[in-house]
């Protein structure tokens, strides 16, 4: 399911803190990429590079991203995972199947992603149903798939009749996954992100704004925060 390489885990001092950072192997190019999102930071490295221009870069990160939420990542193995906006407790009791405060999923399966993401699919066929109708759009036929994207959240692909979403968006409260699919949407109207795209999310999703903030800042129930 996470094809990247992770080559470290480290704690980086900043302004008297330490901050957890995953450094995987950069796929291709040579310079170094930062993503603070999902409540993580994750460092792209390419095979070459110097540790004066990785600390530049990631504190240069933190500073943008100051007051966001650094330390409580949307999932923690044998722990917890953030379904919807909500911390739900790993489990795979089935006493606890219908609890809404635990995330169940099988014994068998290896790790609780699995069931996540195939979960995740589910409700966005149904959103995006729901809410390609109120956009004058039939989104029958359409195909819905759920990945681990460095880049995006969400893509679109009109010829094709085919979306793809970042299963980790699962972790934000539904108004917030509401916007992102809104967005992507929009792109079977316009393919660019040009001035009439923007007019046009922000008719559909006039707070826009606001809840792509929540994503930027890793508040997975909004304005509650984490």
């Amino acid at each position: 399911m996470d094809k990247r390489q992770l080559l470290e885990v480290i704690d980086f001092p900043k302004n008297n803190n330490f901050y957890k950072v995953n450094v995987y192997l950069k796929s291709g190019g040579y310079n170094l990429s930062c993503r603070i999102c999902f409540g993580m930071i994750d460092m792209y490295v390419p095979k070459y590079y110097t540790r004066k221009d990785f600390d530049f870069l990631l504190s240069k990160s933190l500073d943008k991203y100051k007051g966001s939420n650094l330390a409580v990542p949307y999932y923690k193995p044998d722990g917890y995972i953030y379904r919807l906006g909500r911390k739900r407790t790993l489990t795979t009791d089935p006493f606890f199947k219908e609890n809404e405060k635990c995330f169940y999923y099988s014994k068998n399966a290896q790790t609780p992603l699995t069931k996540y993401k195939k979960d995740f699919v589910d409700y966005l066929k149904e959103r995006v149903l729901y809410i390609g109708k109120k956009m004058n759009l039939d989104m029958k036929g359409w195909t819905i798939r759920s990945g681990l994207f460095v880049s995006y959240y969400g893509i679109c692909f009109p010829t094709k009749k085919q979306l793809k979403f970042d299963y980790r968006l699962f972790s934000f409260k539904e108004e917030i996954i509401d916007a992102i699919i809104i967005h992507e949407l929009c792109h079977i109207f316009e393919h660019s992100h040009g001035p009439r795209f923007y007019t046009l999310l922000k008719s559909f999703c006039p707070n826009y704004d606001l809840l792509q903030s929540y994503i930027n800042n890793s508040f997975f129930d909004g304005e509650n925060g984490v």
